[in-house]
C-alpha cells in the first residue's frame, strides 16, 4: 500500500528543506485534501510550517558563506524542521489512506513495496581507521558512514580512555573521575576528521560515535596510534 517515504531522513540538507518548502506548498494548496476544518488537521498552520522552513533555509545559507562554525546552528534548526516533517508524514498517510496520488499531491516521495520508506534507525556502533599521523602534529581519521548523521570524535593522549566513559542519549559525554589526561572532543557532520594541535611522539587513542534524529550510537572501540 502506498505510504509517504521517510526518505527525507538520507537528504542532504538543500534536498531536504526543498522537500519540506514542496510539502508545505502542497498542503497548502490543496485545501479541500489537506484541510485546516477536517477532524484530522494539519500538524501545524502553514504560518508556523513556513517559519521553520525559513529559519532552517536561513542557517543554511549561513552556514554556506560562513563555514564549518555556523553548522551547529544548522544542524539544531535541521533537527526541529526533521521533527516537524515526522508530524506531516502520518498526517499525509492517515489522509491519502493508501492512495498514492494523494501522497504525491502533498509533496512527499511515496512509498510502496518497491520503494519502502527509509526512516532512520539509531546507528551501530562505528569503526575507527586513521590514515596518517606523521611529524605535523596532525591525525587524519575517518569512521564508517551512516547518511544524516553528526560524527563525534574522542582523542585521548598518553592512555585510553577509561571504560566507563559514555555519550548518553543526547550526545553528552560522560567521562568518569579519575580521567585527567588530555582528551579532544570533535562534533560535526563530517566522518573523516583532521586532528590538529597533537605532539609528536605520543601515542593517541581515536574514538568515534555516531548520532542521528533516531538516537546516538556507543563510543567506539579505541584505535590507537602514534603521531610521529
Amino acid at each position: 500500500m502506498a505510504h509517504v517515504s521517510r526518505d527525507f531522513h538520507q537528504m542532504s540538507p538543500l534536498l531536504f528543506i526543498t522537500l519540506a518548502a514542496a510539502v508545505r506548498m502542497g498542503i497548502l494548496n490543496n485545501p479541500t485534501v489537506f484541510s485546516y476544518t477536517a477532524p484530522v488537521k494539519p500538524p501545524y498552520t502553514d504560518i508556523q510550517f513556513n517559519g521553520y522552513i525559513t529559519t532552517t533555509n536561513d542557517s543554511y545559507i549561513v552556514w554556506t558563506q560562513g563555514g564549518k562554525a555556523q553548522k551547529a546552528l544548522l544542524d539544531k534548526d535541521l533537527v526541529v524542521l526533521m521533527g516537524v516533517m515526522d508530524e506531516y508524514a502520518p498526517y499525509v498517510d492517515i489522509i491519502a489512506d493508501g492512495d498514492e496520488a494523494t501522497v504525491a499531491l502533498s509533496g512527499f516521495n511515496v512509498a510502496d513495496g518497491d520503494h519502502p520508506d527509509n526512516k532512520q534507525t539509531t546507528p551501530g556502533t562505528p569503526v575507527v581507521t586513521a590514515v596518517r599521523a606523521d611529524d605535523s602534529g596532525e591525525i587524519d581519521s575517518e569512521t564508517s558512514v551512516y547518511n544524516r548523521a553528526v560524527y563525534g570524535c574522542l582523542v585521548s593522549e598518553d592512555k585510553p580512555l577509561d571504560p566507563a566513559t559514555t555519550i548518553n542519549a543526547n550526545g553528552q559525554l560522560i567521562i568518569p573521575p579519575g580521567q585527567t589526561n588530555r582528551i579532544i572532543h570533535m562534533v560535526d557532520i563530517h566522518r573523516k576528521k583532521k586532528i590538529v594541535g597533537l605532539t609528536k611522539g605520543k601515542t593517541y587513542w581515536l574514538y568515534y560515535y555516531v548520532s542521528n534524529t533516531a538516537g546516538t550510537s556507543q563510543l567506539s572501540t579505541g584505535f590507537e596510534i602514534l603521531c610521529g
